[in-house]
């Protein structure tokens, strides 16, 4: 399978793989793709930007991620865009919740990571949010729902059980 640049919606692939990030490798704000400023994309500084300049940008990306130079994007290439995304993220994360400093995170570091505002841990807080009947548990009915509602926020198809 191959990609071409001057194949628009490419450029707008690019585009989104660059500020979504390649793999779902640390989903977490704080260590997920590092955000893109407004003045990376703003390339001549007037203020605005425009399709001639979000189509560099995706361009750009493109250029990189065609490690042979030959105009097209193969899944070798885009796995190695990956996993240098992922690389980048993971060494994030570990400087981030690497509090002792060993260059491993243990699973009690890693449970930090989850710690929202009042350090209520985002399982407990999602799990409370689509418990619609309040009982503790997500049913499947209420699972399905939960999914449902996170896939659209995404823009994700779900998968449901069989």
């Amino acid at each position: 399978m191959t990609l071409r640049m001057n194949n628009f919606p490419m450029t707008a692939l690019i585009i989104a793989m660059a500020a979504a990030g390649v793999t779902g490798v640390a989903q977490a704000k704080e260590y997920g793709p590092a955000p893109v400023s407004f003045a990376e994309f703003d390339t001549n500084s007037d203020g605005q930007v425009t399709q001639t300049e979000l189509e560099a940008r995706g361009a750009v990306h493109f250029a990189k991620a065609d490690i042979n130079s030959d105009g097209f994007l193969t899944v070798d290439e885009i796995e190695a865009a990956g996993k240098d995304k992922a690389a980048k993220r993971a060494a994030r994360m570990i400087k981030h919740l690497d509090t002792d400093e060993d260059g491993k995170l243990s699973a009690e570091e890693m449970n930090k990571r989850g710690k929202g505002r009042g350090g209520k841990d985002r399982g407990a807080k999602m799990l409370e949010r689509f418990d619609t009947d309040k009982n503790g548990s997500l049913s499947e009915e209420e699972f399905v729902a939960a999914s449902e509602k996170m896939g659209k926020r995404k823009g994700k198809k779900t998968k449901h059980s069989e």
